[in-house]
């Protein structure tokens, strides 16, 4: 799981044009995006990916029974995209700092933890 939410974080920080081509295709409700079967195939891997990983955890207790791949999905997708779609105002209005090497490196660990700890049901 750790591997996967850093892929994805680095993913979308070194794909800023990707970012922005979501961010307009869902200002047209997802268009083109229905489209797509190739969309299609890419957001199926990406799942499969998740249930293994997710499958494994709840046989082994690491990751808890009622958490679906999907939802782990979203808290991944949701903080990464966030960090690149958002960049700017959110540097501009809060802390450019976050958005330095360092502060991308703290962020990355971060959404990682949060993700981990989601996954295995801890609060704090």
């Amino acid at each position: 799981m750790h591997r996967l939410v850093e892929f994805t974080f680095d993913h979308h920080r070194a794909n800023e044009v990707f970012i922005r081509l979501v961010m307009i295709e869902n200002v047209h409700k997802g268009r083109h995006l229905s489209e797509s079967s190739l969309i299609a195939r890419v957001d199926a891997s990406a799942i499969e990916r998740i249930e293994d990983i997710c499958a494994r955890g709840q046989k082994d207790g690491s990751i808890r029974p009622d958490v679906s791949p999907h939802e782990l999905h979203w808290l991944i997708s949701a903080a990464c995209f966030f960090n690149v779609s958002n960049c700017f105002s959110f540097g501009i209005s809060f802390d450019k700092s976050l958005f330095s090497e360092p502060g991308q490196h703290r962020l990355r660990a971060l959404t990682c933890d949060a993700v981990i700890s989601a996954a295995r049901g801890k609060t704090s």
